[in-house]
Order: structure tokens, then sequence, then C-alpha cells
């Protein structure tokens, strides 16, 4: 889950209006866009990423008491654990030597 968080330094209080949009790799990132602000922080989740290195960026809109903003980071997303199992068809009968 990516879960952008907006809070200003020095001043103990967050930014509650306006909205922030979430980009991965340069992109727009669907449901991720327009996401209102509660206590000044903003979800969207996501799912089905591919292995390796993920750039997001969040931008907020600004209000009038806090300046537009871009935030950004990378998120590294591992290979997931795999198990193998084999099946094998139950014998009818047992064959005596």
């Amino acid at each position: 889950m990516v879960a952008p968080t907006l809070a200003r330094a020095g001043i103990g209080r967050n930014p509650v209006a306006h909205t922030v949009s979430v980009t991965r790799d340069g992109s727009d990132v669907a449901g991720c866009l327009a996401l209102s602000l509660s206590n000044g922080v903003a979800s969207c989740s996501q799912s089905g990423l591919l292995p390796g290195n993920h750039n997001y960026g969040v931008d907020y809109s600004g209000d009038s008491a806090f300046a537009r903003s871009r935030g950004s980071a990378t998120v590294t997303v591992a290979k997931a654990a795999t198990m193998t199992t084999l099946s094998l068809p139950p014998r009818e009968r047992w064959e005596r030597p």
C-alpha cells in the first residue's frame, strides 16, 4: 500500500484542504489521483507490482495556508516466495513381489 503523508514541520498542524496525486515510474497511478486529505493523510493501494525498483512521486495541490509541493521516493519490490508441490494420483492396488 502506498500511503503518502503530508505535514508541515514546526507548526504542528497538517494541511487539510485540496488533494494529492501519485505517480509511479513517471505515470499517473489509477485510483490514486486527486486524493482527498484526512488529517493531512491521503492513502491509496497498489497491487500486482513487478519486482524491482519503482519511483513514486506525490504532488500536493496546495491551499491558502500551504504551498504546492512534491515529494518522491524509490520503493523496491522483492520477488514473491514460491512453493512447488507434486501431486500423484492414488494407486488403486499395490503390487507384491
